[in-house]
């Protein structure tokens, strides 16, 4: 038959299991507490490079009274953190930057020592 065509439809099975066949739960175990304990170990690194203050009024108005993180402007009472070369954050905010960078965001110190 010269010229026809097929008019049924391909089936294609979905597998509904997605995960791989020799997955072993006591390896799964151990790397998620390896995870786990790396990342406690970069909370605690974190929190060596961090100086926490609470933020105070200036008596003149200047362009240090923001977080370039956020940029959000500084209220009284908030907690800053402050690093080794002198800058300063909202502490939340630095928190989370040296979770994914290794260095100041303003001058790019990376050699931050607590």
């Amino acid at each position: 038959m010269a010229g026809s065509h097929r008019d049924d439809p391909i089936v294609i099975e979905d597998d509904e299991n997605d995960e791989p066949a020799n997955t072993n739960p006591l390896l799964e175990t151990m790397f998620s507490e390896s995870i786990l304990q790396a990342e406690c170990m970069i909370e605690m690194r974190i929190s060596t490079l961090i100086m926490a203050r609470k933020y105070q009024l200036r008596e003149r108005n200047d362009n240090n009274d923001s977080c370039c993180i956020c940029l959000d402007t500084y209220e009284y009472g908030i907690e800053l953190g402050k690093l080794s070369c002198g800058h300063e954050f909202h502490c939340y905010c630095i928190w989370k930057w040296l979770k994914i960078n290794i260095s100041c965001p303003l001058c790019k110190m990376r050699d931050l020592k607590s």
